[in-house]
């Protein structure tokens, strides 16, 4: 038979002590920091920011994930009447029961605004895509991507004949950039810098300046490559087109590459018998054209580039 070292009574089997003289044990648990929206009401715990149905259940969730004892737990969160001012900070407790004892436990709510709110915000911006040498093609691509992804422009900036986007998402960004070289060739500079640091995650927060020049050539122009005259079909890292003096279609890698646009110039079929020419479209001249597997009519129009005395029809 046991009896309580503290009191003397008989305990039952596999006690200790008894109730009234059992050590209280120690309830382990962090302080409760949470941040609020004072916009939307978003609560920051966990490492990120999440809709929750109250504060007083966010309060609880923190608690439970700060504590190792979960069994038998009541979790009180005493929580005045808060005003949602920005940088607005309200201390309370939350007491914590645990079979018959009671814990307090120190807790911080802080105003503050969201990610979601700061991007809607007005200047909230993570990163800069400036953008160079870019047409409409290239801003319809931009403006899709943009609207698809839920980006948001703060500023557009008129840099020139182009523009410096800020926005709202910075790795965003950075696929878009990557996009446009793929989709359009051009060149792609990712620049990061540190902008300030961020206690409450404990991180330095950086911003992004993405900068993008488009090629100065596009989709159907004709361009020079390794002395081939190539009319483009599509752009990208690799430039895919007609080669104009053989008419097949040829693959050429952009990198290491000088790309030269040719001009086409319109004009009119001058002969067709006894060789096909044209009427040059600075001297008005006669000019025979390089080989052409089409068959045209005289005075019928044409473009045509000129490239080391020889013309071509495009």
């Amino acid at each position: 038979m046991n009896f309580c070292p503290g009191c003397g009574k008989e305990l039952e089997k596999d006690k200790d002590f008894c109730l009234d003289c059992a050590p209280i044990m120690p309830l382990h648990s962090k302080n409760v920091h949470i941040s609020v929206c004072h916009f939307c009401r978003r609560c920051f715990y966990g490492n990120k920011w999440v809709k929750t149905s109250s504060l007083e259940n966010a309060v609880k969730n923190v608690v439970k994930n700060n504590i190792k004892e979960r069994k038998r737990i009541e979790i009180h969160p005493n929580l005045p009447d808060i005003e949602y001012r920005k940088d607005n900070k309200i201390k309370f407790d939350i007491e914590v029961v645990r079979g018959e004892d009671l814990f307090k436990i120190p807790g911080e709510i802080n105003i503050d605004i969201c990610d979601f709110c700061k991007k809607r915000a007005g200047d909230y911006f993570e990163g800069i895509l400036q953008l160079r040498n870019t047409d409409k093609e290239i801003f319809d691509y931009i403006d899709g991507f943009l609207n698809k992804h839920k980006i948001y422009v703060s500023k557009k900036q008129k840099v020139g004949k182009d523009f410096d986007l800020y926005v709202s998402d910075k790795r965003k960004i950075q696929n878009l950039g990557h996009n446009l070289v793929k989709t359009f060739g051009g060149e792609l500079k990712i620049n990061p810098k540190l902008h300030t640091r961020d206690n409450q995650k404990s991180k330095d927060v950086f911003r992004v300046n993405v900068f993008y020049k488009g090629p100065d050539y596009k989709k159907n122009d004709v361009v020079v490559v390794k002395d081939k005259i190539i009319k483009i079909k599509k752009m990208g890292k690799i430039l895919s087109g007609i080669d104009i003096k053989t008419d097949k279609r040829v693959s050429i890698p952009i990198k290491n590459n000088e790309i030269k646009r040719i001009k086409k110039r319109k004009t009119r079929i001058s002969k067709v018998n006894p060789q096909l020419e044209v009427l040059d479209p600075e001297t008005f001249d006669s000019v025979v054209v390089e080989t052409s597997l089409k068959k045209f009519t005289v005075n019928e129009k044409v473009k045509v580039v000129q490239h080391k005395g020889r013309t071509y029809i495009v």
